[in-house]
């Protein structure tokens, strides 16, 4: 190597497959976010106060596993956590686009808590074993890089998923011309967008 210049970092499969998970996962994160109050209020008629506590034990479970999360992280490492948690995030993603006006406040907060459970079971580990991969002179930039993506996931999946939501509660009226009710109109775009998340 030429002195003067830096050798220049490829990448590996792992480190690239991280960050595509991290941008996955940030996507479902944002989306269930924006989407479950305003699902909670304009189709069940709940107050901006109940739709908001319907999130907090998800942010609260979210800080207790963090530490927890770091130290199975270091007696496991990633993958398994990373497996559990994707598995928890697809399953729960699945049970909300099966949502229907019936089901119950507790029942919402249960699924939310879930999602957010598998979320913190991977975001730390694979971010993690993202950054582990890189050469120490390298770290604050994939820092950067990995808070860059995790910023943009987060938007493009919420526009993309209103988006989705959107489409299906149009092509649901337009299938269904008679149909009056705004939540029934509003569930079915719902149901349409968790699953594409």
């Amino acid at each position: 190597m030429e002195s003067g210049k830096e050798k220049r970092y490829e990448g590996t499969f792992g480190s690239r497959s991280s960050f595509v998970v991290v941008m996955i996962v940030m996507m479902a994160m944002f989306s269930a976010m924006l989407l479950l109050p305003i699902f909670l209020q304009n189709a069940l008629g709940y107050s901006p106060l109940d739709a908001g506590l319907v999130m907090l034990p998800g942010g609260i479970v979210m800080g207790i596993m963090s530490p927890i999360t770091g130290r199975l992280f270091d007696k496991f490492g990633a993958k398994w956590l990373a497996v559990i948690g994707l598995a928890l995030v697809a399953n729960t993603l699945w049970q909300f686009a099966f949502i229907t006006l019936h089901t119950s406040y507790g029942m919402i907060m249960i699924l939310n808590t879930l999602l957010m459970l598998g979320i913190s079971m991977l975001m730390m580990p694979v971010m993690t074993n993202a950054l582990n991969e890189l050469p120490p002179a390298l770290y604050p930039h994939g820092t950067a890089v990995v808070s860059t993506i995790q910023q943009v996931a987060g938007a493009v999946g919420t526009a993309l998923l209103v988006t989705v939501m959107t489409n299906r509660s149009r092509l649901y009226i337009e299938h269904a011309p008679g149909t009056k009710d705004d939540a029934v109109v509003q569930i079915m775009g719902m149901r349409g967008s968790f699953p594409f998340s």
